[in-house]
């Protein structure tokens, strides 16, 4: 499927945390800016969490009340995906340290995760006045579009207090893309983005939304055959958008090997890929015949692709907007 402006794939990547059962070793602001950050480059890694998760709930039952292992508890809950658990942790913390500025950080990462961005900039701001060398503050109070320069100046704070955390260069790309409309700029930090983490789907699905928007088919392709290697969990809508990226190029016979490379996956969307190109090309009996046999099947009691057909992908799974990557 294309993407719409300001609309990207979900994506799941993951990260080993670096967290240890040693805790009197380690500096807890480091562990926790570690967890931060593999929790918004999407790069948790899931048995580490769970395993990490098993050694704090050992070491809360001699010690209860430690307020450390509450918090690091809570994030390892939120990259478990277990907002509910979390924010009953966070919370309670709050309730007796309303001043906790990791406690706060973990509402703003459970509200980010529900999409409810005007409470995240809320909390951001709070953030920001507990502690103005908070890099987290500045990078999520940038991700809801507002003041283009705005946007910039608290990104900028946010890359020079947490250097490590790429998703700062994905938002600084989308600012320049969206709201500056400065091109080379925004692939100029894609670039750095794949240089520094060349694996990382997150970005090459970044490339993939800005080359939609440019109609550059054959940087779509590209993208998509990159993607096809390393995210097998998104392989219909990638052949499906390679697809339609070959029909605009004029390759139909490209575009059909796509849709049947699909019919391994789906074969219903497969056949309705087929029919949406073949009546792009006339060819009105097999487009028909495609149709017809979706129709019997119940699998498709209406569709409405002969007014529109070259929109046809458009809608048909379900694609977040592009802020809420982020």
């Amino acid at each position: 499927m294309f993407i719409g402006k300001n609309k990207l794939f979900p994506f799941i990547l993951v990260i080993i945390l670096g967290c240890s059962n040693k805790k009197n070793n380690f500096n807890y602001n480091n562990i926790y800016n570690n967890i931060i950050t593999g929790i918004i480059d999407q790069k948790v890694n899931i048995s580490s969490i769970n395993e990490e998760l098993n050694k704090i709930n050992l070491e809360l039952k001699s010690k209860p009340m430690n307020v450390n292992l509450q918090i690091e508890k809570g994030f390892c809950y939120i990259a478990l995906k277990k907002c509910d658990m979390a924010e009953k942790n966070f919370k309670n913390i709050l309730l007796n340290d309303s001043l906790n500025k990791f406690a706060t950080l973990g509402i703003i990462l459970i509200e980010d995760n529900r999409y409810n961005f005007n409470k995240v900039v809320y909390y951001a701001n709070k953030l920001i006045k507990l502690d103005s060398t908070c890099g987290f503050g500045y990078y999520f109070r940038a991700i809801k579009p507002s003041n283009f320069y705005q946007n910039i100046n608290d990104i900028n704070k946010a890359i020079k207090l947490s250097p490590n955390l790429l998703s700062a260069y994905a938002i600084k790309a989308t600012i320049y893309f969206f709201e500056a409309d400065s091109i080379k700029r925004a692939f100029h930090y894609v670039n750095i983005l794949k240089h520094k983490d060349p694996l990382n789907t997150k970005w090459i699905y970044l490339s993939l939304t800005f080359n939609e928007n440019l109609k550059k088919y054959g940087n779509v392709i590209s993208d998509c055959s990159e993607l096809l290697k390393l995210d097998t969990s998104s392989t219909t809508t990638l052949l499906s958008t390679r697809g339609l990226a070959y029909e605009e190029k004029n390759e139909f016979n490209k575009a059909v090997e796509d849709y049947k490379l699909i019919a391994n996956k789906d074969s219903s969307f497969s056949k309705y890929c087929l029919a949406g190109l073949y009546y792009k090309q006339k060819n009105y009996d097999l487009a028909y015949k495609l149709i017809n046999t979706l129709i019997s099947n119940n699998i498709y009691k209406k569709i409405d692709f002969l007014n529109d057909s070259s929109q046809r992908f458009r809608g048909i799974n379900k694609i977040k907007k592009f802020r809420k990557l982020f």
